[in-house]
């Protein structure tokens, strides 16, 4: 008999602690999950922000290119005339700098480079995009009976040399 008020009495205090205790797990659970969330957005901030602080060194280390669109633009012609890809991508912005010089490099091993000069060479205006003195476009006519292209410089305002942004 003493065994079965010992195992009723184990039951019922299990079912107490149970049924006490399940709002304390649901919210240290809760809690837990808070915490790691709360990490992992840390970490992301902390991982941007050094992205950030890296690509705001480069630009300010990067002093490729001219002090007007045109004198970057001509610069850049020049070193593809050159067959200098490697330099040719040195005046785009930081962050696609790696990527344009793979890029290039490929144009010119595939004999490419006289076509984009080509293209380059259709180009029949230019403007401050927007009336923003730090982007400016130039604007090529039809091209093989299909659109035209805009390239893209923008002021590097950490060091006022113009950059490529896009082709």
């Amino acid at each position: 008999m003493k065994k079965i008020l010992t195992i009723i009495a184990i039951l019922l205090i299990t079912i107490i602690v149970i049924y006490f205790g399940k709002p304390y797990l649901n919210e240290w659970q809760v809690q837990s999950a808070d915490k790691a969330r709360k990490a992992a957005q840390s970490e992301y901030l902390a991982n941007r922000q050094a992205e950030l602080d890296a690509l705001i060194e480069a630009y300010k280390a990067d002093t490729y290119g001219g002090t007007t669109p045109q004198e970057t633009w001509a610069m850049f012609i020049e070193a593809l005339k050159a067959g200098d890809t490697d330099l040719a991508a040195m005046y785009f912005i930081p962050e696609k700098q790696e990527e344009e010089k793979a890029a290039w490099a490929i144009a010119k091993e595939k004999g490419f480079i006289p076509t984009f000069l080509s293209d380059f060479d259709t180009i029949i205006g230019s403007y401050y995009f927007d009336n923003d003195p730090d982007t400016f476009e130039y604007y090529t006519s039809d091209i093989d009976n299909g659109p035209g292209f805009i390239y893209t410089l923008i002021r590097n305002k950490q060091t006022n040399i113009w950059k490529i942004s896009d082709l």
